[in-house]
């Protein structure tokens, strides 16, 4: 009876931990993927690996979701020149569907998933992160806890390696936009309306990622777009759900994201992204 008891007893701990209950960092690797989450970005993504090689920046960049207050600056993710960030973060981890508690040592897992809430400032941000088949899957719902002026909203920004040379984006209408990244010539895209997906291809290692990005509110916000930042040492992908947004207290906003990964020659790369993003969009039907 005792050990049925203390078997109850950690499994509830393993189910909600405070963030300061935490390591500094969490690792986790799930097939060909690792993934690593840190204190010091409030719990988002801090680093992504495949095969044991960088290809989404590790303490450099931020990830996750950012918003912009009217007359305050940013909050989220690092953002710390305001003194806000991310407040009253708790966590929830499950390895191959079974509650862990995360120590010092990485997991290795089939399927690793975290669920956590936090506040930036007047908005509540539950986020869910789930990796698996080796695939990365966000989902991130935002309910308004006071009335707030927004300039920005930005979900799942991820800081890719500059191994990526080149881009092709896509929208709910088909329309498409490509380029080749320049460490010439760091720029921001500009906005690409009505975000469907976006694959990055890193030419040398005939290597590339799909993201495939929905609006699940209701009512959609229908008010989205892709971003792409090439800073030369990353090249920054953002998903901007939302613009210049006065959002009254009790509304909600929720979005998704499901990121993979694939092999293709340099004359394939664009059709491979095609159909990579096909097989990412009938997880949602």
């Amino acid at each position: 009876m005792k050990r049925l008891c203390l078997t109850l007893v950690i499994v509830a701990l393993a189910r909600l931990v405070p963030a300061d209950e935490l390591p500094k960092t969490i690792q986790a690797t799930v097939g060909d993927l690792k993934i690593e989450l840190a204190a010091r970005s409030f719990w988002n993504l801090n680093g992504i690996w495949y095969k044991d090689r960088s290809i989404c920046q590790k303490n450099k960049g931020f990830y996750g979701t950012v918003l912009s207050y009217s007359g305050l600056g940013w909050v989220g993710t690092g953002h710390l020149e305001n003194k806000i960030g991310e407040i009253e973060i708790k966590c929830e981890f499950n390895a191959d569907g079974k509650p862990w508690l995360p120590g010092a040592e990485p997991v290795t897992c089939r399927r690793f998933e975290m669920k956590k809430s936090s506040l930036l400032h007047q908005i509540r941000v539950e986020y869910r992160l789930l990796v698996e088949n080796n695939r990365i899957r966000e989902d991130v719902k935002l309910t308004v806890e006071k009335d707030s002026k927004l300039g920005v909203v930005y979900d799942f920004m991820h800081p890719w390696e500059p191994m990526f040379t080149e881009y092709l984006l896509c929208n709910r209408d088909g329309k498409e936009d490509t380029d080749v990244f320049s460490d010439k010539n760091l720029r921001r895209t500009m906005p690409f309306l009505k975000p469907d997906w976006a694959s990055f291809y890193a030419a040398a290692d005939q290597f590339a990622l799909v993201s495939v990005v929905r609006d699940t509110s209701t009512p959609p916000l229908d008010a989205n777009e892709w971003l792409i930042w090439n800073r030369g040492r990353d090249r920054k992908l953002y998903y901007v759900a939302a613009r210049k947004a006065d959002w009254k207290a009790g509304s909600q906003f929720s979005a998704g994201m499901i990121t993979g990964f694939f092999a293709a020659a340099p004359q394939d790369w664009k059709k491979a992204a095609a159909e990579q993003a096909a097989a990412l969009k009938d997880q949602w039907k």
